[in-house]
């Protein structure tokens, strides 16, 4: 990789791609997912941030009037990159996860939880389903909890 001038240069299995970027933002130690295909890259995990959150879904199954983000009823499965990027994350962090409503695909959700947490167990996650928004509880999971 080479960075200068706003402009990033990476090797990957596509060949090479380069990020432009606004001159003193940094990519450096950041989790990126790369699209070559679609020409598309959107940064995951920024390591000097303490408040990383995964969009993991735009679909809820909810029409709540008060929300910002309208459902979609489209979904891409991104929950492997999103495990590998959790994997690679800083050193204890916490990660949230939302959505739309990141519930709706539970079991995916459930295997990166035990994925990454069976592997690193210095990470915690915040989710915040629907049913939790509702009571303004959100689930802290760690390493160990029992749920």
């Amino acid at each position: 990789m080479s960075d200068t001038d706003g402009i990033a240069l990476y090797s990957g299995d596509f060949g090479l791609f380069t990020i432009e970027r606004p001159k003193g933002m940094t990519l450096e130690n950041d989790i990126v997912l790369v699209d070559p295909r679609a020409g598309r890259a959107e940064r995951l995990i920024r390591a000097g941030s303490n408040h990383n959150t995964l969009l993991v879904t735009e679909r809820c199954d909810q029409l709540c009037v008060m929300c910002s983000q309208p459902p979609k009823k489209t979904h891409e499965d991104r929950f492997a990159a999103f495990t590998d990027a959790c994997l690679l994350a800083p050193d204890s962090s916490v990660i949230g996860i939302s959505g739309g409503e990141p519930t709706l695909f539970k079991a995916e959700l459930l295997e990166l939880l035990e994925t990454v947490l069976g592997q690193r167990p210095d990470l915690a996650f915040h989710i915040r389903p629907f049913i939790d928004r509702c009571r303004c509880q959100p689930i802290l999971y760690r390493a160990n909890d029992e749920h």
